[in-house]
């Protein structure tokens, strides 16, 4: 018998709407510069988590783009594994939440928390689901809402 085998079929990403540059960071009172955050880190501009914006809501927008790239319905999904640190709320997990909004009835989902390699583990588990021959899709999603829990 052949083993199944795991692949990327699609990507997505989901953002939230509001950026904020470097030097918006001096408009609020912050003693820095672009040129001092730009040189250390590259970065430019962030996008912060607004108006009701969720792990979920973001996590959704990126699994639908994923999934229409990937031509896969909800209702082929048979797990949904989400890598998050900054879930919407402790119980019950987030990644049931994006099942539901995604319509994927009949996934089982749930999340991961290992921080920054937290994508690395729901990509290994979701593989291993799908080459036991357990799961024959499944959806792996990386989602922060780190804007929740930064202090400024």
């Amino acid at each position: 018998m052949k083993r199944p085998v795991a692949a990327v079929a699609g990507t997505g990403r989901g953002v939230p709407a509001h950026v904020m540059t470097n030097h918006d960071f001096a408009a609020i009172g912050i003693e820095t510069s672009h040129d001092w955050i730009f040189e250390r880190s590259g970065i430019v501009e962030r996008h912060i988590a607004k108006n009701g914006e969720t792990t979920c809501s973001m996590a959704s927008e990126a699994s639908r783009k994923a999934m229409d790239a990937a031509g896969v319905h909800p209702g082929e999904i048979d797990v949904i594994v989400l890598a998050t640190a900054t879930p919407d709320r402790l119980l019950p997990s987030t990644a049931v939440d994006i099942q539901a909004e995604l319509g994927a009835t009949r996934a089982a989902a749930f999340d991961i928390g290992a921080a920054c390699s937290g994508w690395l583990y729901a990509m290994t588990t979701a593989e291993g689901l799908i080459m036991s021959g357990t799961a024959e899709t499944a959806l792996v999603i990386g989602a922060e809402k780190m804007s929740a829990i930064v202090d400024w």
